[in-house]
This record gives structure tokens, C-alpha cells and sequence, in this order.
């Protein structure tokens, strides 16, 4: 185990700016499995945009100045080793709705926090915030990445705000299929780590091939869960995230379980049918 020191907690990246368009915020709908009957969030007529689209920059690589060729959060900026990094959680808060045609944020990402979690590595969380020219901010990600192999010696345990599924069976079930191209699609959004398409190298690693990208995993199970419990209200969501557990492959059946919580309130896993694991846990969505 490498040693790593809590002065890691408080380094920046600097502000950046990060730009979309309407054609970004369409590609990523689709990326996370919108079909003609999602239209409003793929047509440029009176267009939707999902509120999911504001986690793309924690782990993206396009619309960021400078330019990025791989996915560059603060933790993965501080001499780690990349290759034992996995994003475990993230959460979003909307500030206030996104523009679906396009917008220009500042950004400044933070780690915030370092934690040792089950004596086999550290989480160095890290916050993301966008806000206007004006300085009014927009959204807020924040992210957890675990990296393996590393111990923090004055660093507390793990933890994360508790969050209960209920035990009752849940408010809705949707069975999805994702697709064998799924993840190269999500690509294009800006998480071009090679794990999501290199299969020869994530065979030398153990896996089957190359693996889904937890946040498109993510997206499809919130664009489903906003569809229900939202219908053509997206911009209604202000806070949402969850925890990604295991890992899924392109081509899997997955199951989304929702419950109703509250009346602004909801919570939902996501069972990867194929080998029955729990593929996203602890998720949740706030609205007004």
C-alpha cells in the first residue's frame, strides 16, 4: 500500500470554461438511450434538454478549454495511478435549468475531501461547480473516485450522506436493453477512457471486453426515472446522483426499481438482469 497525504484536500485545477450546443445536449440523449418517443430531447424544435447532461463534464473531454484528450478531473490530476481509479458515486445539484440550445460555463473543479474506505484503498472527492460570466452558478457535481492500492494515514473512513431503499416492492419497474453500441456512443460525449472500448486490453485485465461507462449506465436509468415521474417537465429536477457497484457490459438486459419517497422525492437501483448484481445503487432525484 503507497502512503498519500491529506494535502491533497484543497488542490484546484484553475477555472476553465466549458461549452455546448444544442447538438451536444441531443447527442447525449441519445447516448443514453432516447428513441423517437423521447423526441422533445432530440428535435431542435421547442428542444428539452435532460438534466443528467450537467454530470458530462466531470468525465468528458469535449466543450472544455483548454482542450482535453482523456477525462481529467481533479483526481486524476494529482500522480495517482489512473489505472486504479474507478468513479463509486457522484451527485448533482441544478442551481437552476440548463439553456437546451447551448451555454458557456466557468469552471472550477476542487478536491474537497480524501477518505480511506475498507483498508484497500483511498476516495478523493472532488467538486465540480459551473456558474455563469456573471458568477451566478448553474450546477454543482460532485464526484467520489476510488483508487486502490493507496492508504491515507490521518484520513477518516468513508462515508456518504445514508440514503435507505425502501424493503416494499417498488413504485415502477422498466426493463431496458443496452445496447451492444451503447457505450461507444457515450463516447462521443466525452469519456473517452480506453477501458469503454480497448476489449484487448480489459481482457488482459479479466474482464470479458471492454465495459459500460458507469455514468451512461446512470443516464439511461435517470432519463427513464425523469420520463416517469416528470413527463415533459425535466427542468423541474434539481438534485440527483447515485452510487455505481458493479459493473455492466455493453449488450446487457438491466432493470430500473423506482419508489416514490416524497411527494419532490425519489429513490432507485438499477439489477443488471444478466448476472443479477447491482449494477447502480442508492439513487435518488429531487425536484420542485
Amino acid at each position: 500500500m503507497e502512503n498519500v497525504s491529506r494535502d491533497l484536500v484543497g488542490f484546484c485545477q484553475g477555472e476553465q470554461t466549458f461549452r455546448y450546443t444544442w447538438r451536444d445536449a441531443a447527442l447525449y440523449a441519445l447516448a443514453v438511450g432516447a428513441s423517437q418517443q423521447d423526441i422533445a430531447y432530440l428535435y431542435e424544435k421547442d428542444l428539452r434538454i435532460l438534466p443528467c447532461f450537467a454530470l458530462v463534464p466531470y468525465w468528458g473531454t469535449f466543450g472544455w478549454t483548454p482542450e482535453r484528450r482523456l477525462p481529467q478531473p481533479a483526481p486524476m490530476q494529482v500522480g495517482l495511478n489512473a489505472m486504479r481509479a474507478l468513479h463509486m458515486a457522484h451527485d448533482l445539484i441544478l442551481h437552476q435549468p440548463l439553456n437546451p440550445y447551448g451555454d458557456c460555463f466557468h469552471m472550477r473543479d476542487t478536491i474537497t475531501d480524501l477518505f480511506n474506505h475498507r483498508g484497500k484503498g483511498i476516495v478523493l472527492r472532488s467538486t465540480l461547480t459551473a456558474s455563469t460570466a456573471e458568477g451566478q452558478p448553474v450546477f454543482t457535481n460532485i464526484g467520489d473516485v476510488y483508487f486502490r492500492g493507496y492508504q491515507a494515514p490521518d484520513a477518516a473512513p468513508y462515508t456518504r450522506k445514508p440514503l435507505s431503499i425502501p424493503q416494499n416492492p417498488p413504485d415502477l419497474t422498466h426493463r431496458l436493453h443496452i445496447g451492444t453500441e451503447q457505450h461507444l456512443l457515450y463516447r462521443l460525449c466525452g469519456d473517452t477512457n480506453i477501458g469503454h472500448v480497448d476489449d484487448a486490453l480489459m481482457r488482459a485485465q479479466g474482464r470479458r471486453g471492454a465495459i459500460m461507462q458507469g455514468m451512461c449506465t446512470l443516464g439511461i436509468a435517470l432519463r427513464v426515472a425523469i420520463t416517469a415521474l416528470l413527463p415533459n417537465q425535466p427542468e423541474r429536477v434539481r438534485k440527483l446522483g447515485a452510487e455505481m457497484r458493479n459493473v455492466v457490459y455493453p449488450g446487457a438486459e438491466i432493470e430500473l426499481r423506482l419508489w416514490r419517497t416524497a411527494p419532490e422525492s425519489a429513490c432507485f437501483r438499477v439489477m443488471n438482469l444478466d448476472d443479477q448484481n447491482i449494477a447502480i445503487e442508492r439513487g435518488y432525484l429531487q425536484w420542485d
